[in-house]
C-alpha cells in the first residue's frame, strides 16, 4: 500500500518518468592517490521517485562507522533544489530548478587538473554499443564514449550502463589518459538497490530546519 503526501496535489505532479521509484547506496569518486590532496569519494544513499525527484543524502565513512554530512533535494514538483546540513539542521542553500530538466549530469571530474565530462543521469548515454549486462538485478544497456585528448584536455574512454527499470545510470568508468602516460579512473555505482517508491516525506524540507543566517561583512 503506497503513502501519498498530503501537502502536494497529485494533479500538478509531473508526468512519471519511471513505472517505480527506486533507493540505493551510491559510491562516486576518484583512486585512493587524490584522496591526501583532497579529492575524497562519495558515498551515501540515493532516494529518486517515480516522478523525477531526487534525494542525495552523503556520509563520511570512518571504518565501520557512517556520518550524515549533507542533504540534497531536487524537488521537480516544486521547482527547487535545496542543500541541508544535517548536524546543525540548516537550510544551507535553495534555488530554483527546471522541473522539464531536473537534476543535473553526472560531473566527471578528474582530480588532478579538473578536466571534466558531464554523463547523463536519466537515459542512456550516446556512444558505441556494447550490449547489456546484469548489475545488481537490473537489465542494463551499455555504451562507450571515446574522446582524443587536445591540449591540456587528456583523452578521455567512458563506459557507462544504464537500467531502462528504474531509468538511471547504474555504473560507469571514466578512464582520463594523462599526458605522462598516467591513467586516473573515476567510478561511479550504485548498490543495494531496492526498487520501490520512497516514502514522499523523503523530499520535504524539515520542520526543524531553519535557514542559515547571513552574516554582513563589516569594511
Amino acid at each position: 500500500m503506497f503513502r501519498t503526501c498530503p501537502a502536494v496535489n497529485m494533479q500538478n505532479l509531473p508526468k512519471q518518468v519511471r513505472g517505480r521509484g527506486f533507493e540505493a547506496d551510491f559510491a562516486y569518486g576518484p583512486p585512493q592517490a587524490f584522496y591526501a590532496a583532497g579529492e575524497s569519494p562519495q558515498v551515501g544513499r540515493l532516494y529518486v521517485d517515480r516522478f523525477g525527484r531526487e534525494r542525495e543524502d552523503t556520509f563520511i565513512v570512518d571504518g565501520s562507522e557512517r556520518q550524515l554530512v549533507s542533504i540534497d533535494i531536487w524537488d521537480v514538483v516544486a521547482g527547487k533544489w535545496t542543500s541541508l546540513a544535517p548536524t546543525e539542521k540548516k537550510i544551507l542553500l535553495e534555488y530554483q530548478l527546471d522541473p522539464l530538466r531536473g537534476r543535473d549530469d553526472l560531473n566527471i571530474r578528474e582530480p588532478g587538473i579538473g578536466a571534466s565530462y558531464s554523463l547523463p543521469r536519466h537515459v542512456l548515454s550516446k556512444g558505441k554499443d556494447v550490449g547489456t549486462k546484469q548489475i545488481e538485478g537490473l537489465i542494463c544497456k551499455g555504451r562507450v564514449i571515446e574522446m582524443a585528448g587536445a591540449g591540456a584536455r587528456p583523452a578521455l574512454l567512458v563506459e557507462c550502463w544504464h537500467s531502462e527499470q528504474i531509468a538511471y545510470i547504474v555504473a560507469s568508468q571514466a578512464t582520463w589518459s594523462l599526458a605522462d602516460g598516467k591513467k586516473v579512473v573515476v567510478t561511479f555505482r550504485l548498490s543495494k538497490i531496492e526498487v520501490r517508491d520512497p516514502d514522499p516525506e523523503l523530499f520535504k524540507i524539515p520542520a526543524d530546519y531553519k535557514p542559515v543566517k547571513l552574516v554582513p561583512i563589516k569594511k
